[in-house]
């Protein structure tokens, strides 16, 4: 009716009920997504040949997009995510990526979604533990949010461990919680977690910090307004 995409039925009382999508349009965290589009990026990328993304689903988990491509050559599948970062906004990445020799097809040329294989996290094969608190938090807090069960050292990345933008935030109001200031932009850009606790602020900190600003104004002040009755006398 509204050509919305909607694929939806009248009932006897008037009402309209919902049935599904005519298109392949998924809602991810609020968010109308189409993987076809996110397919058709992947394929605009010089070294990927073929590219497949799909919707999982987890018991007790949000919904993510997972994608697969195919290439000749291996794939570093951080640089593949940097370029796709240039084209699409990031509730639009892939949460896991994985490269396939070649993509599982049905008997009728379609993709067998079913074949697919399950994406495994991995972390970073040269583990470093963390030293700072904020290194120990941050560590503590990407195993939280992003489920991992293995180790997390300070040079694992953010976006191959499966994080995203809602995750970033929910990581920042942790640290908020925990006494330190962390913008979400550096969550979302600083790749290791070496990166971002050097952007890391004790709370504590940056209240001094305004303390001594706002003092130094109010000296300031205090000594334009001597400098006025000083020069009313004169």
């Amino acid at each position: 009716l509204y050509r919305s995409g909607d694929l939806v039925r009248w009932l006897p009382d008037g009402n309209i009920e919902y049935l599904g999508r005519i298109d392949e349009q998924v809602k991810i965290r609020g968010y109308r997504i189409e993987p076809g589009e996110v397919e058709a990026r992947l394929q605009e990328i010089k070294e990927v040949k073929n590219a497949a993304v799909i919707v999982h689903k987890e018991e007790g988990k949000d919904p993510e997009l997972w994608g697969y491509v195919v290439a000749d050559d291996a794939l570093d599948m951080h640089a593949i995510r940097e370029q796709l970062k240039e084209v699409l906004p990031s509730y639009m990445l892939p949460a896991r990526m994985m490269q396939l020799d070649v993509l599982p097809m049905t008997k009728s040329g379609k993709l067998n979604k079913r074949a697919l294989p399950n994406i495994v996290i991995e972390t970073n094969d040269k583990y470093e533990e963390p030293t700072s608190e904020a290194e120990v938090l941050l560590c503590k807090y990407f195993s939280e949010v992003l489920g991992i069960d293995k180790k997390i050292g300070i040079y694992d990345n953010f976006y191959e461990l499966g994080g995203d933008s809602i995750k970033a935030i929910i990581i920042t109001s942790k640290m908020k919680e925990a006494g330190y200031e962390l913008a979400i932009q550096n969550t979302l850009q600083k790749s290791t977690i070496k990166e971002l606790a050097q952007t890391a602020v004790r709370v504590d900190e940056l209240e001094k910090d305004l303390i001594d600003t706002v003092d130094g104004e109010i000296d300031d002040l205090e000594d334009e307004i001597f400098d006025e009755i000083a020069s009313y006398f004169e």
